[in-house]
């Protein structure tokens, strides 16, 4: 360790989400930056703080490994770099926080799985729910018996993007990375990832695991020029038999959800964060009531699991890339049907010109509708 008992730390990806620990980690007095991996570093708002602190910045994680050791790696990179990059990190002694999603491709899991169990270095992933006080919680409460047998867990998310957020890289939208690595990124994979995930999450028989997932339907929509999808219903079933409905469309005018509904033999949980004051609320069938906060909070709280687990022998975090396999395992199945993702057509297509935003008529209302009634729209078009 360096400075005491202060762990060394890289961050990989200081551009886009990794901005935001690199705000937080020059923040904290409890570790130290020992060093950043990013090939365009000099975009960065934090380029000249990094120079007048003398952190080093390399272009590749092979250069920092060659120089400096590193506790914590912090993989905040494009998804085909993922797994290659955790790979190298636990090889040469990191543990190591990824952000979500893990992979584009289910057949990475085994190497996950065989370099941690080699190394014996622990890789947590980001889906940011996972780590807050309040959800482990109710993952606790549910655990325990309070809730009973889950019937049916539906979510909603009406996130708008504009022509910006799809062009922000090279690979937004994209199946394949140039050298055939998958990417997948989609509404499902990227930035609603975290409220699927925190489905089979919930419903894991401990709290670092998800429960597993045996059939997959989904309808996949598309209004936006990208190679995946920016709209979709999905329909799932647990090896529990528990149903799960999860409804996200990137194609809409304004901003609604996350929200969800978890309906359990004994009561429900129920969450918006268009809320007032945003909270996960239990109501039980003998007519009581339990608080258990926001989980749609800052999401620091993954690093501070992250760097306080560094001193503790055998920590194994409440979401790791064995938790996140059954999110990896799902969008395989979604992506698989690719092939059938349905274009709007250009009689119900909007486009707001001062956000430059593309958005389809109607289909707001008919999702909102399917998550009302818990179950998956005949037909978005």
């Amino acid at each position: 360790m360096n400075n005491g008992n202060k762990p060394n730390v890289v961050l990989i990806g200081i551009n886009g989400y990794g901005a935001s620990y690199l705000r937080w980690l020059l923040e904290r007095e409890d570790a130290t930056l020992e060093g950043v991996v990013e090939i365009a570093a000099e975009k960065s708002g934090f380029f000249d703080v990094l120079q007048e602190r003398s952190i080093p910045i390399y272009k590749t994680i092979e250069a920092f490994y060659e120089r400096h050791n590193a506790e914590l790696a912090i993989i905040s990179t494009p998804i085909h770099l993922h797994t290659k990059q955790a790979v190298y990190a636990m090889e040469h002694g990191s543990h190591v926080l990824c952000e979500k999603p893990l992979t584009g491709d289910p057949k990475d899991l085994s190497v996950w799985e065989s370099v941690s169990k080699d190394t014996g270095k622990w890789a947590a992933v980001g889906f940011n729910w996972s780590f807050t006080e309040s959800i482990q919680s109710l993952k606790q409460d549910i655990l325990a018996g309070r809730f009973g047998r889950a019937i049916q867990l539906k979510t909603l998310v009406l996130w708008p993007r504009t022509e910006e957020y799809f062009n922000r890289s090279a690979w937004a939208g994209k199946k394949y990375s140039p050298d055939g690595t998958y990417i997948m990124d989609s509404i499902a994979n990227n930035a609603t990832a975290h409220f699927l995930h925190n489905m089979f999450y919930i419903l894991g028989d401990a709290i670092e695991t998800s429960a597993s997932v045996k059939n997959v339907e989904a309808d996949l929509y598309r209004v936006n020029p990208i190679e995946t999808f920016d709209t979709c219903a999905v329909q799932m079933k647990t090896t529990d038999n528990v149903d799960l409905l999860f409804l996200a469309s990137h194609a809409v005018k304004e901003t609604e959800g996350p929200i969800f509904h978890y309906e359990f033999e004994k009561g429900s949980i129920t969450f918006s964060a268009e809320d007032e004051e945003p909270s996960m609320r239990a109501t039980f069938k003998d007519g009581t009531t339990e608080d258990y906060g926001n989980p749609h909070v800052p999401h620091v709280d993954k690093l501070n699991w992250c760097l306080k687990a560094l001193h503790e022998k055998n920590a194994i975090p409440p979401c790791d890339f064995r938790t996140a396999a059954t999110h990896v395992q799902v969008l395989g199945e979604i992506n698989d049907q690719l092939d059938a993702v349905k274009e709007f057509p250009e009689e119900l297509k909007r486009y707001e010109s001062s956000t430059k935003l593309l958005y389809v008529k109607g289909v707001r209302e008919k999702l909102t509708e399917a998550f009302q009634n818990g179950v998956t729209p005949v037909s978005l078009i």
